[in-house]
């Protein structure tokens, strides 16, 4: 059985020493770019030609060339292109080719007479009112120079990431390979059914997290529900370390005869371990690295629980992934004032808000439940990280209010 804890460490201090000590680079792979989205680049991707790789017109009109804009006798009309054809004939002196709108442009010309702003008399054509060069002319290259970024390393295609690159012609684009996070609850009285008689608690906690892990990028894995026995939880921990990048359990890591995920772990032999955490709302949290590998140990209660998946796992989460960044971090301003528990003031909070627009601003207005309360996170949209040195905050305060994926939209 695990002993009561004595010392508490810093989330700071935890989260270094176990990112240090576990292998987090992640594998790369190549995918055709139709199922790269969601997916997170593993390298730069830069553009290997000018998009769009000629002019094209704005309008249905006559292109021509700007310098004979003033002929006395208008220009003659040498041909006609719909979209997506192409002429090979170079314009010359005096000369216009009529085009629709999305066309490409003939070699030569330059600007573009929208037809209801034209004189037209048998093969002639003649602008009636003053433009300027270029005008109606989406350029070779406006889109996107050749050596141009297109996609960072690190950011996740998105749909319409996935529209440029489909545009551009790329086939296959590297990316990094989805981590795979096994979840693993932990309870006598759990049940993954909805009939929940005889004292039995559904398991909610699963597919809740196994969501979340979804929204982020990565491969959820449910490890099942493993009863109060420590040796049955070492197989399955062993089990899920044998397969996954990154391992959450979700219960069991106080200091009852029923808490035997840290006894578990330790039969392990884990390289880093801790076990009592300075984070208000599941300070009987763990983390440890075994055989490179990280393993979160939640708390039971939904805030607890919440709180290390945010503050212990989401490093994980991002370094596997291989992602830059992971959500939003957005100014908002207190609607209340907001005190630290008198019982742990001194360790890291979390404070989930509900965050509404205004017209000038983002509010963020702190909810506040006991640490079971699963309606205090669904009616929250975002979440505020506050030090350990911060024990209250004024109500006009403003606050860094983070949003991530799954959780906030």
């Amino acid at each position: 059985m695990v002993s009561p804890v004595e010392e508490y460490s810093t989330v700071e201090a935890v989260v270094r020493e176990a990112l240090t000590a576990a292998a987090t680079d992640p594998a790369v792979e190549t995918v055709p770019t139709r199922s790269s989205c969601g997916r997170v680049a593993s390298e730069d991707l830069l553009a290997d030609e000018n998009v769009p790789p000629l002019g094209s017109s704005h309008m249905d009109g006559f292109a021509f060339r700007y310098s004979d804009l003033l002929l006395p006798r208008g220009l003659r009309v040498v041909g006609e292109l719909g979209p997506g054809q192409r002429s090979g004939h170079r314009l010359k002196a005096g000369e216009a080719v009529r085009v629709a709108t999305g066309s490409l442009i003939p070699e030569g010309a330059d600007t573009v007479v929208p037809l209801e702003q034209a004189e037209v008399t048998g093969e002639r054509v003649s602008p009636l009112t003053k433009l300027e060069r270029g005008q109606f002319v989406y350029e070779a290259g406006e889109d996107l120079r050749k050596g141009d970024l297109v996609i960072q390393k690190g950011a996740r295609v998105r749909p319409q990431d996935l529209g440029l690159l489909i545009a551009m012609g790329v086939p296959r684009l590297a990316v990094f390979v989805k981590p795979r996070v096994t979840l693993i609850a932990t309870g006598d009285e759990l049940t993954n059914s909805i009939d929940a008689r005889g004292g039995r608690v559904r398991n909610s906690h699963v597919p809740l997290f196994a969501r979340l892990i979804e929204q982020v990028g990565c491969e959820p894995v449910d490890g099942g529900i493993v009863p109060d026995d420590p040796r049955r939880m070492t197989a399955s921990l062993r089990k899920a370390l044998g397969s996954s990048d990154l391992v959450l359990t979700m219960g069991g890591t106080s200091v009852g005869k029923r808490d035997v995920v840290g006894d578990s772990v330790a039969r392990l032999g884990p390289e880093v371990v801790f076990h009592g955490i300075r984070m208000d709302r599941g300070r009987v949290a763990g983390l440890a690295v075994v055989g490179g590998k990280p393993v979160v140990m939640m708390p039971g209660p939904i805030q607890g629980a919440m709180n290390a998946f945010l503050l212990l796992a989401m490093p994980f989460v991002r370094k596997l992934s291989g992602q830059s960044n992971v959500g939003l971090a957005l100014p908002a301003r207190l609607s209340h004032g907001w005190e630290a528990r008198k019982r742990f003031p001194n360790f890291t909070k979390v404070i989930y808000v509900s965050l509404r627009a205004t017209d000038r601003e983002l509010v963020a207005k702190p909810m506040i439940a006991e640490t079971e309360s699963m309606t205090l996170l669904s009616r929250a949209n975002a979440f505020v990280i506050v030090p350990e040195e911060v024990t209250a905050m004024a109500a006009g305060e403003m606050v860094t209010a983070l949003m991530l994926p799954g959780f906030s939209f």
